[in-house]
């Protein structure tokens, strides 16, 4: 999970130089997966117990709820976000498409994304720049376009498949999730 952790601050810090050295350390994305993206998924759902202390009105069930649409999610939202990467990129890269990148750009996509849930479960007011920061994270995704073999011309294209394609999921599931429930209610 170190590694992992580490490329993610680099995509913070420096998102073009954190592309590069994603791309020379070439692991495979079931092993990213493993090690670091779902251990993250489940602090990233252990993190909204953090509302209990900051907002004690909140339940057990509510909170149980919560963490575990927390991590449905991003685990759901992983899969998605990569089936619509290797599907739709094939209409901008010319060749054959790499499968294995446009999983890996997918994880650490989540993982930027979980880790603006973090902040956000566990400082104890409400900060509107977190609800900013993904666009910070579709800079990021620019920054990488050519990670998954896109063209600088092609960077605008890119753009309109994997913002709705990776940023949007999860927050439609998360937004589904609480629909559901509060129905159930």
């Amino acid at each position: 999970m170190g590694s992992y952790l580490k490329y993610l601050c680099q995509l913070i810090l420096s998102p073009g130089h954190g592309w590069e050295d994603i791309a020379t350390a070439g692991s495979h994305p079931r092993v990213t997966a493993a090690r670091g993206f779902y251990p993250l998924t489940a602090i990233t759902s252990l993190t909204v117990f953090a509302a209990k202390i900051i907002h004690p009105i909140m339940g057990l069930q509510e909170l149980l709820t919560d963490a575990i649409v927390t991590f449905v999610m991003y685990f759901i939202g992983y899969f998605i976000a990569s089936f619509v990467l290797s599907v739709g990129i094939g209409t901008i890269v010319p060749g054959r498409v790499d499968e294995r990148r446009c999983q890996t750009f997918a994880l650490y996509t989540m993982g930027l994304l979980e880790v603006i849930s973090i902040v956000g479960n566990i400082v104890p007011i409400t900060m509107a720049i977190t609800w900013f920061l993904p666009v910070y994270v579709a800079i990021v995704m620019w920054k990488g376009a050519w990670f998954v073999n896109v063209d600088k011309h092609d960077a605008g294209r890119f753009m309109l498949l994997a913002i709705p394609g990776v940023l949007l999921p999860p927050y439609l599931l998360k937004f589904l999730f609480t629909l559901l429930s509060s129905c159930s209610n």
